[in-house]
């Protein structure tokens, strides 16, 4: 069992754009179980896009508060150690 004070464990998040957005329906009114806090589907469907990452970010949780920018701005980074979240 990892130590969590002693040892972190890094996250990553990226940030940039989509394009060429397909989405194709695959199912109506689909029933199936929700957890807490889910509503209902209504469909299923296949969603394919090209995502274009411009920031990468490596972060940890509570109680760490650390990040590290990987590649691009390093105000996300700094969001990113914000006790707030």
């Amino acid at each position: 069992v990892p130590d969590v004070v002693e040892d972190p464990n890094w996250l990553i998040a990226t940030s940039g754009f989509c394009s060429s957005l397909n989405v194709v329906m695959k199912e109506r009114d689909v029933d199936a179980s929700e957890t807490e806090g889910d509503m209902p589907g209504h469909f299923v469907a296949d969603i394919s896009f090209n995502y274009y990452p411009q920031t990468a970010v490596k972060f940890t949780d509570f109680p760490h508060h650390l990040a590290k920018t990987i590649e691009g701005d390093a105000a996300e980074a700094d969001a990113l150690v914000s006790s707030a979240w």
